[in-house]
Parts: structure tokens; C-alpha cells; sequence
């Protein structure tokens, strides 16, 4: 495993395989790394001949400087897995290798999808995440780049990306990796304690009983879930969750996956995703599933 803290290095590497017309996968993180992204990496190290990880916390993309300075860092623990599952090539920059002397994001006119939901209660949040994504994706040159699911609204966000400038790179989504309790992995996970475990297993729950009334409603009938019904559905998953003292629900939305609106009448033909974020405690987690 070749290991990569200049950008200019790294191009070199990478232009010998291309040469060679070996495909290139790609795997951007923030480190902290877990199963839900070493999944991401060996589904690469399957479909591509080189499969390259970065790990770069990238400023621009937090609006709380506490959460910033919070996020778990621990190379060596990265790198060991990383070594573990046979990845190829880690880059690991520092913010002036990624941005120079001017630490700013770009802004980007995607349409709405920037501005609710996470863009909303993260303003800055998705034009940060841009940023570096566009400037990874120039560096490394994948012909894949993978992401998961569990960040649905971003991994939505970056497919309009690629859309608009015509690029060439497939984008991979790879399904959420769970705990057996069913709870979605993240690196902030381990912010949790104990008891907050414990609450944050309700989350997947509260989404699987919505998504099974959803479902046992289309069973009995073939019209369209109506706003009144749909809002009864999503109250009755508040409630659930509210019960719960250490949860602290920040939204909980179903979306149009083709357009990403809020719906308002599911109809029996069409695919929607119900996305949740949460604070356990002092820990804020997102979850979704599909409907």
C-alpha cells in the first residue's frame, strides 16, 4: 500500500496506470474509518484494478467549529485497516495541498436540494463537500467513485454533480452497513455512550415500522397515501421516538427520489426515501430508508 501526502506525487502514480488502461476506483473519507467504509473499499478492490482512499477532514464543510475540532482522527488506526482489506494508495493532504492559501468553498447552483434538509440545518455544509469532492475527483481521475447510501442527500447531490459537468465517472452506491441492532455505522458512533447505544438502535426501527405501514397501506389499497394519512404515519414515528428522553428529532422527511421534493402524496409506482436526523444526547445522526 502506497501512502501519498502530495498531490503532485500522487498525479505521477496515477498517470502510470492509466497508461496502462487500468480503471482506477476511488473512496473519499473524512478517516474515523469503520465496516460501512471498508465495504465501500473492497467493493472497489472487486470492480477496478486500483483502488485509491483518501482521508482528509476538510474544513469547509463544517459550520460548527466544535464539530470540527471533535471529529475522531486517528491515522495509524485508519491506515492499519486500510492495509487489512489490500487498498492500493492512501492520500492523506493537508488543507493547504487541497486549498493553497485561500481556505474557501465554491458555490455551486444545483437547485434546492442544497438548501434543505442537511443544507438547511448545515448552511455552507454541501458547497464545502463540493468543493473538495471536485477537486479530489481532478486529482485522482476514477473511472469509479463510491459512496454509501446512508448520506443520501449528499451522494444525491453529487450525482447532479457529475450530471451537469458531463463527467465520465460512475458514481457506486453502496448499501448502509448496520450493527446487528440494526443501528447505521458511523464514525460519530463513538461519541455515543452506553445508555445513548441504546436510543440510537430506535432510529432504523422507527424508520422500519414507517416504511411497513407505508407498505401494509399499499397491500390494502390501491390509491395514493394521501398528506393526511402520510403526516399520521410520520407523527406516530416522532412520537416513537420522542418517548425516548436522550432522542431529540432535527427532521424527519419523506423524498421524491427522482427530483428531491418533499412528498406530499406517495403514489404505489414510485420510489421514495424516508430521511431522518436525530441528536442522541450530544451526538446528531442521520439514517433513511427506502420506501
Amino acid at each position: 500500500m502506497k501512502i501519498f501526502n502530495n498531490t503532485n506525487q500522487l498525479k505521477k502514480t496515477i498517470s502510470k496506470y492509466l497508461s496502462s488502461d487500468k480503471t482506477i476506483g476511488f473512496v473519499p473519507t473524512m478517516g474515523a474509518l469503520h465496516d460501512g467504509h471498508l465495504k465501500l473499499i473492497t467493493t472497489s478492490l472487486k470492480e477496478t484494478n486500483i483502488t485509491i482512499c483518501s482521508i482528509y477532514i476538510n474544513p469547509t464543510q463544517f459550520n460548527n467549529l466544535n464539530d470540527l475540532n471533535n471529529y475522531p482522527k486517528n491515522h495509524s488506526e485508519d491506515l492499519n485497516k486500510l492495509k487489512n482489506v489490500g487498498c492500493n494508495i492512501v492520500f492523506i493532504p493537508n488543507n493547504k495541498e487541497m486549498y493553497g492559501n485561500k481556505l474557501e468553498s465554491n458555490n455551486y447552483n444545483l437547485g434546492n436540494c442544497l438548501t434543505v434538509l442537511e443544507g438547511q440545518k448545515r448552511p455552507g455544509h454541501f458547497n464545502g463537500m463540493l468543493t473538495i469532492v471536485e477537486k479530489l475527483f481532478s486529482i485522482v481521475s476514477p473511472n469509479k467513485a463510491y459512496f454509501g447510501i446512508k448520506d443520501f442527500q449528499q451522494l444525491w447531490i453529487i450525482k447532479q454533480l457529475l450530471i451537469s459537468t458531463s463527467s465520465p465517472i460512475i458514481l457506486r452506491e453502496i448499501e448502509t452497513v448496520r450493527d446487528p441492532s440494526g443501528l447505521a455505522l458511523s464514525s460519530r458512533n463513538q461519541h455515543l455512550t452506553k445508555n445513548e447505544l441504546i436510543s440510537a438502535t430506535k432510529i432504523f426501527t422507527a424508520l422500519s415500522d414507517f416504511k411497513m405501514h407505508v407498505h401494509m397501506f399499499f397491500s390494502k389499497s390501491t390509491k395514493n397515501l394521501n398528506n393526511n394519512n402520510l403526516k399520521k404515519y410520520i407523527n406516530q414515528v416522532k412520537s416513537n421516538l420522542s418517548n425516548d428522553t436522550l432522542i431529540k428529532i432535527d427532521y424527519f422527511e419523506v423524498i421524491d427520489i427522482e427530483n428531491f421534493s418533499f412528498a406530499k402524496n406517495l403514489k404505489h409506482n414510485k420510489q421514495y426515501r424516508a430521511l431522518i436526523a436525530a441528536y442522541v444526547g450530544e451526538t446528531r445522526l442521520i439514517d433513511n430508508i427506502l420506501i
